[in-house]
Formats: structure tokens, C-alpha cells, sequence
């Protein structure tokens, strides 16, 4: 099977993409790629308390 030598430019536009939509989610604190150069995650601080949850932190991270 061919391998794509692009992948990780593809997921970090990917990434990038999905970070851009949790940055207007009105549940999102702050969206951040990590690492900054080349993302392979991204991590989400989230705020429980505007959907009715009573915890004090909540975070979300997509790989």
C-alpha cells in the first residue's frame, strides 16, 4: 500500500480546521494546536457550567 509522504501537512490543516470550529462553539473557553509548528492534536478548555454541569474543568482533545 502506498504511503502519502503529505499526511502531516494534511492533518494539521485537518487540525487547524477542527480548532477553528471549536473556537466559535459558544461551550469553548480556548482552542489550541500542539505542537504550534505542526499540530498533531488539539486541545480544548471547556466551560461545564454554561451546559449545566457543575464540574469545575472539562477539556476536550482530538488526535
Amino acid at each position: 500500500m502506498p504511503t502519502d509522504d503529505r499526511f502531516p501537512e494534511k492533518r494539521h490543516r485537518m487540525l487547524r480546521a477542527i480548532r477553528g470550529e471549536l473556537e466559535r462553539h459558544p461551550i469553548v473557553i480556548a482552542a489550541r494546536g500542539h505542537p504550534q509548528s505542526t499540530f498533531v492534536e488539539v486541545r480544548a478548555k471547556l466551560a461545564p457550567e454554561r451546559w449545566g454541569h457543575d464540574t469545575k474543568n472539562a477539556t476536550l482533545r482530538v488526535a
